[in-house]
C-alpha cells in the first residue's frame, strides 16, 4: 500500500484527491491515509464526509473497497513539540509521502522567540518520517495589509516600545513574516515565506531535491464556484511557472481591458518588455 500522512487534514478537503489517486494507482493497489489534525471536531467532520461518500466505518477509521482507500484519524495537541508529534506519528508509518496542505505549516506559531522555529522543526520531522513532502504555504504577496500591520508592530518593538498594549496586539507574531488576519470578527495566526526562503528551509531540513511552484492566485473558494475563473487561473499559472513575465503582463492587460469593456492598445511583446 501507498501510505500518506495528511498533516493538518482538517475536515477532509482532500478526500476527492485521495480517491482519484487510488483509482490512478490501479487495480490491486491500496492507498492508506493517516489524517492528522489538532482539531478533533475537524476530524469528526472528515469522518462524516467519508461516510457520506460511501466509506464504511472500521476500527480507528473508515474504508472504501472500490477504490481501495483506508483513512485513519489521529488527533494531535496544538502545543505539542514537533518531536512529540514525531514520536506519535512514527508508530503509524512508515510513510511514503507527507502532504501538508493549505495553511497547515503556515499556521504553526512559535511558542518561544528564541531558537529554531517550530515550522523548521516540523520540516525536519517530515524529512525523518517520509522521503517526499508536498506542502502548500502562503507567499509574501498574500495578505499584504495584515502583514504590513505586524511589520510595523515589530519595528516599534525593535525601537524600544515594550508597552503591554503593543505586546498584547503582537501576540505570537514575533518573527518576520508572521501575522494575524481577520475572519468573521476573529483573528487567526498565519505566516508568509518567499519562494527562495521556502526552498532553503526545505534544503536545510534535509530534502535533496526541492521544486517551488505557484499554486493559486485567486482564492480556492472562488475557483470552485467559477469554472471561468478557474480557466483564467490555469492560464496565469502557466505563465508564472514558465517565468514568462511579458506574457503574464499581456494576459493580465487583456483580461483587465475585457473586464473594463475598453479596447486594449496594441502592444507587442518587445514593447512590453521595454516598459
Amino acid at each position: 500500500a501507498l501510505v500518506v500522512l495528511d498533516f493538518g487534514a482538517g475536515d477532509g478537503r482532500c478526500l476527492g484527491a485521495f480517491v482519484d489517486a487510488a483509482r490512478f494507482l490501479g487495480d490491486g493497489a491500496a492507498l492508506r491515509v493517516v489524517a492528522y489534525d489538532v482539531s478533533r471536531g475537524a476530524l469528526r467532520a472528515f469522518e462524516r464526509r467519508c461516510l457520506d461518500a460511501g466509506f464504511e466505518p472500521i476500527k480507528d477509521g473508515v474504508a472504501s473497497r472500490n477504490p481501495n482507500v483506508t483513512i485513519s484519524f489521529e488527533t494531535g495537541g496544538a502545543g505539542d513539540a514537533p518531536e512529540a508529534a514525531e514520536r506519535r506519528l512514527e508508530t503509524l508509518g512508515p510513510f511514503d509521502l507527507i502532504y501538508s496542505g493549505w495553511g497547515s505549516t503556515s499556521a504553526i506559531p512559535d511558542l518561544e522567540e528564541d531558537g529554531p522555529s517550530r515550522q523548521d522543526r516540523f520540516l525536519a520531522v517530515f524529512k525523518r518520517l517520509a522521503p517526499r513532502l508536498v506542502q502548500v504555504v502562503s507567499s509574501e504577496n498574500n495578505f499584504a495589509g495584515p502583514r504590513a500591520r505586524f511589520d510595523a508592530l515589530r519595528a516599534r518593538r525593535l525601537a524600544g516600545d515594550a508597552s503591554s498594549d503593543l505586546l498584547s496586539e503582537l501576540r505570537l507574531a514575533t518573527r518576520r513574516g508572521h501575522f494575524y488576519y481577520p475572519v468573521s470578527g476573529r483573528e487567526y495566526f498565519y505566516s508568509a515565506v518567499s519562494p527562495a526562503a521556502e526552498a532553503q528551509r526545505l534544503f536545510d531540513a534535509g530534502f535533496a531535491t526541492v521544486r517551488v511552484a505557484a499554486c493559486n492566485v485567486a482564492s480556492f473558494r472562488d475557483l470552485l464556484a467559477s469554472p471561468r475563473l478557474a480557466k483564467i487561473e490555469a492560464a496565469v499559472l502557466r505563465k508564472v511557472d514558465a517565468d514568462d513575465h511579458v506574457g503574464l503582463q499581456l494576459l493580465l492587460t487583456r483580461l483587465a481591458s475585457r473586464a473594463a469593456r475598453r479596447p486594449r492598445a496594441r502592444t507587442s511583446r518587445s514593447a512590453a518588455s521595454a516598459t
